[in-house]
């Protein structure tokens, strides 16, 4: 019955049509990410399938249990303050990375003795050391500068 009204209103073709371009979008964007937000009445099932579970903190308990992020204001307002967090705390990331790669490159070489033809020394052990710990720190402190994050005004 339902497919005889399905076919005769034209749901069934559109469906189709709709299906065919799902997948040729996937095919052009395999990297694609779903988000879904939701709080869980009807929706927990979508929360734990979609690549990124948002759950609204007014939300059911299956939806805090099954959403790795949880929002606990029930406003999107919050949505919007994880989504411009998310991209500063990545943008740090790969700063740190970049440049903790960029000082590895640059003062391992010197540790090992890359200019000890060059100027017949070598760097000594201890200010070696003191070099990584201050790499170590430099990141550190970046990172720490994420506490000093303001929600954006909306």
């Amino acid at each position: 019955m339902a497919k005889c009204d399905a076919n005769e209103t034209g749901v069934g073709d559109w469906m189709q049509k709709w299906l065919k371009v799902t997948r040729r979008q996937r095919k052009k964007r395999p990297f694609a990410r779903v988000a879904m937000v939701g709080d869980g009445v009807n929706d927990a099932p979508a929360l734990a399938q979609a690549d990124v579970g948002i759950s609204v903190g007014s939300g059911t308990a299956a939806a805090m249990e099954t959403a790795p992020v949880l929002l606990m204001r029930s406003s999107l307002y919050s949505l919007l303050t994880f989504l411009d967090m998310s991209r500063i705390v990545f943008r740090r990331v790969k700063l740190n990375f970049i440049w903790a790669s960029m000082y590895n490159v640059v003062c391992i070489p010197i540790a090992a003795g890359i200019l000890y033809p060059a100027v017949d020394r070598g760097l000594p052990p201890v200010i070696a050391g003191l070099l990584m710990i201050a790499s170590s720190l430099t990141v550190m402190v970046s990172s720490l500068s994420l506490k000093f994050y303001r929600e954006p005004k909306h």
